[in-house]
């Protein structure tokens, strides 16, 4: 598991949202998802804070790292890690300062390249193998944009209010997404954007009931953001 999946996992076993992690280190709901789908790197001033909220120990996020310890990566960033935690506050702001202007910096490197997304106006022709999209869509290459595989017109309120009808959503087509994940699915004859819930699709527009999962329910895609 990614550090950012080992975030949500701690998040949910504390009962707590993304907005609720996201008050308690000043962070928008939206920035948190992007921690826990590994979309946006995590300065490291950040981790420290994420743990303190969590109420974690370190090593439970980077234990996947620490598994295999014949890899020199992993060993390196574990030397650094405990390298960072021996020295004293001044050292790690000094720290967190520059590593945070070099992710400015690459940032704004990423954000002048461009790279392209077929946009769809009907999640039909987005079900349709990504076949029919006729009009391509230019994003900064950023991790975030990276990330997703298409956009795709918002369809229904069910989301509401963190995704309205006619947002444009960045996408990833997969056929399964995780608790807590919002997607885009097949059921009968109709497309739907919920959340995966225990054993449910659920939609956070209270008009609209819980859907029991079954085997004819099918996965087309992971909503990742909106873009503005």
């Amino acid at each position: 598991m990614s550090i950012g999946s080992r975030i949500k996992e701690a998040r949910i076993k504390q009962n707590m949202t993304q907005k609720d992690l996201g008050d308690l280190i000043g962070k928008s709901k939206s920035a948190i998802n992007n921690y826990e789908n590994s979309v946006r790197g995590i300065s490291s001033n950040l981790l420290i804070r994420i743990i303190k909220a969590l109420g974690v120990d370190a090593n439970y996020l980077f234990q996947d790292y620490f598994a295999d310890e014949t890899l020199s990566l992993n060993e390196k960033a574990r030397k650094l890690y405990q390298d960072y935690m021996n020295t004293d506050e001044y050292t790690q702001k000094s720290v967190d300062y520059m590593l945070n202007k070099s992710i400015e910096r690459i940032e704004r490197q990423e954000a002048s390249r461009l790279i392209t997304r077929p946009l769809y106006f009907k999640v039909e022709e987005f079900a349709q193998d990504n076949r029919y999209a006729s009009i391509g869509f230019s994003l900064p290459d950023t991790p975030n944009n990276r990330a997703g595989t298409a956009l795709l017109m918002s369809f229904d309120d069910a989301m509401d209010p963190t995704y309205a009808d006619n947002d444009c959503l960045l996408v990833r087509s997969c056929s399964s997404i995780d608790f807590d994940d919002i997607g885009i699915f097949k059921v009968g004859d109709k497309y739907l954007m919920r959340k995966m819930g225990i054993n449910e699709l659920l939609a956070s527009n209270r008009k609209y009931d819980a859907i029991p999962l079954s085997p004819d329910i099918k996965c087309l895609a992971k909503v990742l953001r909106k873009i503005s």
